[in-house]
């Protein structure tokens, strides 16, 4: 899944990837103003709590991050299960 997502990114044009690297980037960051360590480096229990406090962010950007890559994920698995 993770390929469908990397690949689905460098298919952007470029003055879309650049600043979705940058969202990706931050919101790694911002766990660790949290939690003292970046969103990579959680335990699964405190990625999947960091991820719903995104999605119930009173801030857009954060919710449509969340909801961009759920989609985008759901999509690249209905990809995968539907090859014959």
């Amino acid at each position: 899944m993770a390929r469908f997502v990397l690949t689905q990114h460098a298919a952007m044009p470029d003055y879309l990837r650049i600043p979705m690297r940058c969202l990706v980037l931050a919101f790694d960051a911002w766990a660790m103003l949290w939690t003292g360590r970046p969103f990579h480096a959680l335990q699964h229990e405190r990625r999947w709590r960091f991820v719903e406090a995104w999605s119930r962010s009173p801030l857009g950007f954060q919710r449509d991050l969340v909801k961009f890559f759920e989609s985008l994920v759901l999509f690249g698995w209905f990809a995968e299960t539907e090859r014959p």
